[in-house]
């Protein structure tokens, strides 16, 4: 008996420690689950049963997290392979979720980036980064930042920020539903990598825990789960020291009640709540708190934004704002004097009785001039592509009349310096598929830096090929060479950069802003192509190649043939109002109009305007936007609703360059929106398409800044 009760407390202690060392195995077990080293366990009651049980499948609170910040989120396999993407990346790329995966990142990457992409994902550096263009479906390109946050195992994890959008702090949007069923193990990527989904775990966690909002788990009660760095940081407390502890705590003691109701509406659907959170240092921060469900438990995410940084993103979207309107307004007060006087230095270029002296003194004004308006087109451009108000209006051109037009423009300052400028164009088309007037920008840009960093009497080439490598798109190959000052070694890097240039002391060459190679990057870029700088160094000439996917040829004309076959129309004879405030434009232009064989009359206001347009009855008008008494959008408005003007073409000549102000005016009836300083020779191409067909289409601009002084024909 003695000997039995002895046995049975023998197995009860020895059950009993079996139980301890249990439990301590499974408070163990949980500490290494909420501290994310576990990826998953082994199911089954024999090999043959045997499975793998995902834990990100049971945490979908990192998916809800991910597809709810303003940042592209992607992991991808060393080979570039995308094996997670959140929506915001998708968006960026312009692709749907489910084409994105299994596809290849070099897919939305411009050719030269794909060889730094090799290297940056080679590399597999924790929280390096790379600055690249992505690609678009549409044609379009966006510039953006990778920043790699895990490597591992064959897989890269990246942050992807759009570096042209400034709202950083937006209201986060949408939610992909999380990945619930534990029926699947992994997924084959390439027909050979196998990748298990709980291998993701780790980066979905790095993602989110470098991510620029806070982001918290919490049970129906409040206890917190899970809570990424920046959370911490907003608290003021380490991470260990939230996981387990009630979040009501950390809030100001009178907004608790609205924080359990956030959670409460969080865990049925989704809430927000503008909170504040005490930290440390006893001070309040503004927070907008965004909870969504983790799980049907009632386990809420909440992702938190701090609304300092969304205020501070507003005052600088406000300064932004400002610079804009002082651009604008300084773009139309410099535009004013320079119409007139570009008018009138074009009068006296087409009067031959000129004195050699004086004929030498117009081409002076006629150079400078024109520089003026490029060095204000370059200042209000690169502040448009900043803010990415550039709009291309692509079509199949052929790139061998594109620069032969910007080779026209070129040549005043070619010839003012005594260069030679020698071509070189294949016999055939060229076809890309872009915008006409940015890209006979970017070549005239090339040719005037060129132009001016190469000593006088320089050699100057361009030269335009199609290269169709082997497995590899053909590619549009233009060259741009000079005998110039060469860039040294250490400046080819930061060549494009704004305000960036390379000063030669032994010779007195105009500077300019350092803009212009910005602008032509840039635009470029915007094509989906791609420019290069080379030089062997100072004094060694430079060479400048761009590269632009080569378009198929189509059944319709290309857009420079269309705009060529419209100059060939002569346009002269035609009946012609000006009218502005500006005595000397009203004069100027009336006079080149003139000299050219129109009939023109003017008026100083829009009221003025419409009593001459009644008695002249004309076929062409020009309205300055900024009149008295009645301003251009309002004169276009009244001679629309004549019967006589429904044909009657009519140019907004202004001083503001604005995308909403080309909206304006074509909401009031205009026809073409006309910059100043006029390009005499797009407006004569324009007036010959009205007198043609009467038919004008909304045009972007007509600026001098492409094109040299025209001589009379």
């Amino acid at each position: 008996m003695e000997q039995g009760r002895a046995d049975s407390q023998q197995r009860l202690e020895l059950e009993i420690a079996t139980l301890r060392h249990r439990l301590e195995d499974a408070e163990e077990m949980r500490r290494a689950i909420t501290g994310g080293h576990v990826d998953g366990f082994v199911v089954g009651q024999n090999d043959d049963e045997q499975r793998v049980a995902l834990l990100d499948l049971a945490l979908p609170h990192y998916g809800q997290i991910l597809h709810r910040i303003q940042q592209g989120a992607t992991t991808v396999s060393r080979r570039g392979q995308i094996l997670y993407a959140n929506q915001r990346f998708a968006t960026l790329v312009g692709e749907s979720l489910g084409d994105l995966f299994s596809a290849s990142l070099h897919q939305y990457v411009t050719p030269a980036d794909k060889e730094l992409l090799d290297q940056f994902l080679e590399a597999g550096a924790p929280d390096s980064t790379l600055d690249l263009t992505l690609c678009r479906r549409n044609g379009d390109s966006v510039r953006a930042r990778l920043t790699l946050v895990s490597f591992g195992d064959g897989y890269a994890s990246l942050l992807v920020t759009d570096l042209s959008s400034g709202h950083e702090f937006a209201e986060a949007e949408g939610a992909l539903e999380a990945i619930r069923s534990g029926q699947i193990d992994g997924v084959v990527v390439g027909g050979e990598e196998i990748v298990l989904l709980g291998t993701a775990h780790r980066s979905y966690r790095a993602m989110v825990d470098r991510m620029q909002q806070g982001a918290v788990t919490v049970t129906s009660d409040g206890e917190a789960l899970y809570a990424n760095d920046r959370f911490a940081t907003m608290v003021g407390v380490s991470g260990e020291h939230i996981l387990g502890r009630v979040i009501y705590s950390w809030f100001v003691p009178s907004q608790r009640e609205t924080l359990r109701q956030t959670l409460a509406r969080s865990a049925e659907g989704s809430a927000q709540a503008e909170l504040d959170i005490i930290g440390r240092d006893g001070k309040a921060l503004p927070v907008l708190v965004t909870g969504a469900p983790a799980d049907a438990s009632g386990t809420v995410t909440l992702v938190i934004t701090d609304l300092r940084e969304e205020r501070r993103h507003r005052e600088i979207e406000e300064a932004g704002r400002r610079k804009d309107e002082f651009l604008a307004v300084l773009a139309h007060e410099l535009r004013n004097p320079l119409a007139p006087i570009r008018n009138a230095v074009q009068v006296l270029q087409w009067m031959p009785e000129l004195a050699p002296a004086a004929r030498q003194a117009v081409d002076i004004i006629a150079r400078q001039s024109a520089t003026l308006t490029r060095l204000l087109d370059d200042l209000l451009d690169i502040n448009r592509l900043n803010q990415g108000k550039i709009t291309l209006h692509k079509g199949v051109l052929d790139l061998r009349m594109v620069i032969t037009n910007a080779v026209e423009a070129a040549q005043p300052l070619v010839q003012a310096r005594h260069h030679t400028l020698a071509t070189d164009l294949p016999a055939t088309d060229v076809l890309v598929q872009g915008d006409a007037v940015r890209l006979a920008q970017v070549i005239v840009n090339l040719l005037s830096n060129a132009a001016k960093y190469t000593p006088q009497g320089g050699r100057i080439s361009i030269q335009l090929r199609e290269d169709a490598p082997e497995n590899a798109e053909r590619r549009a190959v233009m060259r741009v060479s000079d005998s110039g000052i060469g860039i040294p070694v250490q400046a080819l890097r930061r060549i494009f950069e704004p305000y960036a240039q390379v000063l030669d002391p032994s010779d007195a060459v105009p500077g300019g802003l350092g803009l212009g190679l910005t602008v032509a990057r840039r635009l470029v870029e915007l094509h989906c192509g791609t420019i290069e700088a080379r030089s062997a160094g100072s004094g060694q000439g430079s060479e400048f190649i761009v590269e632009l996917p080569a378009a198929q040829a189509s059944a319709s004309r290309p857009v420079a043939d269309q705009a060529s076959t419209a100059a060939r129309v002569s346009p002269h004879g035609m009946r012609i109002l000006v009218a502005d405030d500006n005595t000397d434009s009203v004069q100027s232009l009336a006079m080149l109009l003139t000299l050219v064989g129109h009939e023109v009359r003017s008026a100083s206001d829009g009221a003025e305007a419409i009593r001459v347009a009644d008695e002249f009855r004309p076929d062409v008008a020009f309205l300055d936007i900024g009149m008295p008494n009645l301003d251009g959008y309002a004169t276009a408005r009244e001679l629309r609703a004549r019967p006589w003007a429904q044909r009657l073409v009519l140019f907004a000549l202004t001083g503001w360059g604005q995308p909403d102000d080309k909206v304006r005016a074509r909401q009031a009836g205009f026809d073409a929106h006309v910059i100043k300083p006029l390009d005499f020779s797009s407006v004569e191409e324009m007036i010959a398409r009205a007198r043609s067909d009467n038919e004008m289409p909304m045009t972007r601009e007509s600026s001098s800044a492409f094109q040299g002084p025209t001589t009379r024909p």
